[in-house]
């Protein structure tokens, strides 16, 4: 259904000669439907050690939500970090915190932190409990 979107940092504020001391993503909502669990964003989080993404689920709650992570870029292999309920309402790990059971989002919003250190790029997976809905995502990172 729907492509992955590159999310880039719409703002970056810099120390000179120094990395990025914040990025802010925003990402249009993305269509998800109920054929099985798609690639929805993909986040440019090199030089970053954390972000903080917030998620907006619209018209049908989410049944499934995964985080994965590539340490080499966009063309190399993903592996998953994070896919499970539990593993959402007792974080652990990279997952810093989270506002609950993500794979089970209901219409509205949702959370969660993530240590990116080291990662090159995280990409967000999910799927629709209903023949429809939207995903949007905001947020930033350090």
């Amino acid at each position: 259904m729907a492509a992955a979107t590159l999310v880039k940092a719409t703002q970056e504020l810099r120390i000179e000669g120094q990395k990025p001391i914040f990025a802010q993503f925003e990402g249009a909502a993305n269509a998800l439907d109920n054929s099985g669990v798609q690639d929805i964003f993909t986040l440019n989080v090199e030089g970053l050690s954390r972000i903080a993404i917030k998620l907006t689920v619209a018209t049908n709650a989410l049944a499934a939500f995964v985080i994965q992570a590539s340490f080499d870029g966009l063309d190399a292999t993903f592996n998953t970090i994070k896919s499970t309920a539990g593993e959402f309402t007792s974080p652990t790990g990279v997952l810093i915190d989270s506002s609950g059971n993500l794979t089970a989002q209901a219409v509205g919003t949702g959370w969660f932190v993530l240590d990116v250190a080291g990662f090159k790029v995280v990409k967000l997976q999910a799927n629709s409990s209903g023949a429809s809905s939207t995903l949007a995502i905001s947020g930033g990172g350090v």
